[in-house]
Formats: structure tokens, sequence, C-alpha cells
């Protein structure tokens, strides 16, 4: 794994792309994923809209610990499309501070 400017600290947008990479290969229902920014660069936040996702309109987000594979604590929104589509519309509100998306 590389490593970011910070000494020790892995590289926080190669960490993002690997897990939003794996989670396609184990997910074929995954539509589009994106990287929720974190300014501190401190947690990979994942937005993924997956069809096998129910459609509850209650944005909750999963969070992991670091672990060998991933080594940065993470953690992951699972939306329905028509969930992202209520984003798009500005119907439904993303988690405080996961504003700032970038696709992967």
């Amino acid at each position: 794994m590389t490593t970011s400017s910070i000494p020790g600290r892995p590289d926080y947008r190669h960490v993002a792309a690997a897990l939003a990479a794996a989670h396609r290969r184990a997910d074929p229902d995954v539509v589009k994923i994106w990287l929720a920014l974190d300014p501190t660069q401190r947690e990979v936040r994942l937005v993924e809209v997956t069809t096998d996702s129910p459609t509850t309109m209650e944005p909750l987000p999963v969070r992991f610990r670091p672990t060998a594979e991933v080594p940065l604590p993470s953690a992951v929104l699972l939306l329905s499309p028509e969930e992202w589509a209520a984003v798009e519309r500005r119907e439904m509100e993303l988690p405080v501070g996961w504003e700032r998306l970038e696709e992967l």
C-alpha cells in the first residue's frame, strides 16, 4: 500500500479506491460509488448505490474499524437508486459531513 504525505499513514485515496473495487467485485448490483471526502482523511466514507439495497429513506452509514486489508477506519452508506434520486432532488440529505462527493 502506498503512503500519504503524512509518514506512517496509508494513502487515503488509494485505500478508498481499493475498497470501492472490492465492493464492486463482491456486489454486482452496485450502480455507483462515491467517496464522501473527509477533510482530515482519517475515515474512508463510501456512498454506494445498489439495486440490492431496500428503500428506507433513512440514510445510516455503517462504520468499520481498520483491518490489515483496509488500514483506515471506514464507513459505508448503502442507498437504493430511489434514495439516490431523492438525494439528487434534495428530498433526502446525506449525513452531515458527507456532502462533498468524488466518484470512484
